[in-house]
């Protein structure tokens, strides 16, 4: 597949720049939905840290990206995601794009599918008694507020295709609707609806695997996404090729010290390897954390 190539030597700058904190400025204009009373705060937070990537993406892949793992509660997943490298440079890459605004047509159709979906425990698209005339949607489930269900929906793991990412980023659309509801096997989940603005300007991702980046380019992201993370835990790269599946354990024992949980993540790689993370959470009896090791492995 044809690289596309960055600046390595423009983007070492931008890398080591340091980075700044959200002006109110910038809050203020990705903030569009911010007076929606239709809307609960956090399906509002979603509306506007959309806008913070669309408008301001270098800085939100610094703010928002390179530090961003998965959630604890989730055992990081994303900490070692070869599609929050590939989110990373896109971001760096791409130039600003409209804010979008609230879609009023849409949201009935977005909480209809919220609201299916919190009763059948079903994900994805398919709806059984809802409307369909959204230009395009995205699906997030297990997170429920709103910054974590954009980045969430921009690293898009395990989805081939990156739609999600696609769809956020795409200049195109100019309104969006959300809906937040519970989900009887992910706890949460939000649905997000799209109206086309000017569709001439639609625009598609650069990156979509690790194979259009540069090696050097490779490197340089992942030394930045990774800064946070402790010794003992950061491991040289995993895997140069695409997550093409993630699986989930959850095991639970109790005795008379505590309650141990034991989740395990197992990320499938195309070239065959997996990369698994295991995390395992100790609580007294009474439902205080005592302790919490992550271990990763190569196999």
């Amino acid at each position: 597949m044809r690289k596309l190539l960055l600046s390595i030597v423009l983007l070492a700058a931008t890398l080591t720049a340091t980075a700044q904190q959200w002006s109110d400025e910038e809050m203020a204009a990705a903030n569009t939905a911010k007076d929606v009373e239709q809307l609960t705060l956090e399906e509002r937070e979603v509306i506007k840290y959309l806008n913070l990537a669309r408008l301001y993406p270098r800085k939100f892949a610094d703010l928002e990206v390179a530090n961003y793992y998965g959630g604890e509660k989730h055992g990081n997943p994303s900490m070692f995601s070869d599609n929050r490298l590939t989110l990373m440079a896109e971001l760096y890459a791409m130039k600003p794009c409209g804010a979008l605004v609230y879609e009023p047509a849409l949201i009935a159709e977005a909480r209809c599918l919220a609201d299916e979906q919190s009763k059948n425990g079903e994900i994805g698209h398919q709806r059984h008694n809802c409307a369909k005339t959204h230009g395009g949607e995205c699906c997030g489930y297990g997170y429920s507020r709103g910054s974590e269900i954009v980045v969430g929906l921009l690293i898009d793991d395990g989805v081939e295709g990156l739609g999600h990412r696609a769809i956020c980023l795409d200049a195109g659309y100019g309104s969006v609707a959300v809906a937040i509801d519970n989900h009887p096997v992910f706890e949460y989940g939000a649905v997000l609806d799209f109206a086309w603005g000017d569709e001439s300007a639609s625009t598609t991702l650069r990156y979509l695997t690790l194979q259009d980046l540069d090696a050097g380019l490779q490197q340089q992201l992942y030394e930045k996404m990774t800064q946070g993370i402790a010794p003992e835990i950061k491991k040289i790269r995993p895997s140069g090729s695409t997550v093409t599946n993630v699986q989930t354990e959850m095991h639970r024992s109790s005795g008379r010290d505590g309650v141990k949980s034991v989740k395990t993540e197992t990320r499938y790689h195309a070239d065959g390897t997996k990369h698994i993370i295991e995390t395992t959470t100790v609580m007294s009896l009474d439902g205080i954390p005592m302790s919490k090791t992550i271990e990763t492995r190569i196999e």
